[in-house]
């Protein structure tokens, strides 16, 4: 993995200069289709900007990979949560715990 690319997109997405950090986090998705940390940083890069579809996309692709990832049903149970289908929030963050 890119460690210097991750470290600065982690940076960005805390300073909240989510574009940026979607553009690294999308180059390194293209390297690595399938880690699940940068699954995870763009399932939450997209729920911060209010793009619930794509944040449940990288969370449910992330669950694809460790269906024992509590990170992305937290995070698909957020998608949940702010659509208002609290039961499937519930499903979600019951997988979490």
């Amino acid at each position: 993995m890119n460690v210097g690319l991750a470290e600065l997109a982690h940076q960005e997405y805390q300073a909240g200069d989510y574009d940026n950090s979607e553009q690294h986090c999308m180059q390194l998705w293209r390297q690595e289709p399938d880690n699940t940390g940068v699954l995870l940083l763009l399932s939450s890069i997209h729920f911060q900007c209010r793009r619930l579809e794509r944040s449940a996309y990288f969370s449910q692709l992330a669950i694809k990979q460790n269906p024992m990832l509590a990170e992305a049903y937290s995070n698909l149970g957020n998608v949940f949560k702010e659509r208002g289908q609290l039961q499937e929030a519930l499903e979600n963050y019951r997988h979490a715990v």
